[in-house]
């Protein structure tokens, strides 16, 4: 189990600083968890193991889907929460999948409260100019290690 953590904590690691520097989370590295994701459940629960994962990435891929169609999610981070999502199991996943847009959300709200803070040309505006840029890796990569640190205790 602990060798299967630092192998998402890597992958989820590397999306978060692709997604900080160039702004997109490249497809080989989802492809790679993606690799990995197969013969792990393999491995540890048989067949059922394969089925339920891919279960489980089909229904909050759909979900998260009509997110990006929106505009609220890049291709990219559909991409890596499904696969995170898909290493969890169901329950586990939609908390995961929630505390992720929550922290999305939150994150939102601060960066629109620095940008009028910007807008009305005080002092403090001016100096949070260079922070708003925030990107959803972020979100992903906290929520990831919450579900980790509480051992998936969230519901």
């Amino acid at each position: 189990m602990l060798i299967i953590n630092y192998f998402v904590g890597m992958i989820v690691g590397s999306a978060l600083v692709y997604d900080l520097f160039y702004r997109k989370i490249p497809n080989y590295l989802i492809l790679t968890g993606y690799a990995g994701l197969g013969p792990y459940m393999y491995i540890r629960f048989g067949i059922d193991g394969i089925i339920q994962s891919a279960a489980v990435v089909c229904v909050i891929g759909v979900t998260l889907i009509i997110i990006y169609v929106l505009g609220g999610l890049g291709a990219g981070d559909v991409k890596l929460i499904c696969l995170i999502c898909g290493f969890l199991g169901l329950k586990q996943a939609v908390a995961y999948t929630l505390l992720v847009l929550c922290i999305g959300a939150f994150i939102g709200i601060i960066k629109m409260c620095m940008r009028f803070a910007n807008m009305t040309g005080g002092k403090a505006g001016r100096a949070l100019t260079g922070l708003t840029k925030i990107r959803f890796g972020i979100p992903i990569t906290a929520g990831y290690f919450i579900i980790l640190i509480s051992k998936g205790g969230i519901i």
